[in-house]
């Protein structure tokens, strides 16, 4: 659920170019997950290609390169991670909390 301060960021960046809304959002400090969320919504896109977009723009290079390392041992660690010593477990269920400030 979005907090009114946010519907009113998604109103505006749905008038922008993907580009600019980036640059925006950026610029007014909010974060690439933020952004990316944000874009999302307002321009109806499915999560994968918000993340792609903003990841991919230049102004987020050097957060992306910084967090790479991060998510390769994450990826190569998965089973690690997820290895459980009750072996009755028979399902994994994650919940992902977004706290709006």
């Amino acid at each position: 659920m979005l907090l009114t301060s946010e519907q009113q960021i998604v109103k505006k960046i749905k008038q922008m170019s993907i580009n600019k809304a980036i640059s925006q959002l950026h610029e007014n400090g909010f974060s690439i997950t933020k952004s990316i969320l944000l874009l999302k919504i307002a321009h109806q896109m499915n999560l994968r290609d918000a993340k792609a977009v903003v990841s991919n723009h230049p102004i987020w290079t050097k957060i992306v390169q910084m967090a790479q390392p991060l998510h390769e041992e994450l990826i190569n660690n998965t089973d690690k991670i997820f290895s459980f010593q009750d072996e009755n477990l028979s399902e994994i269920r994650i919940e992902k909390r977004i706290v709006f400030n």
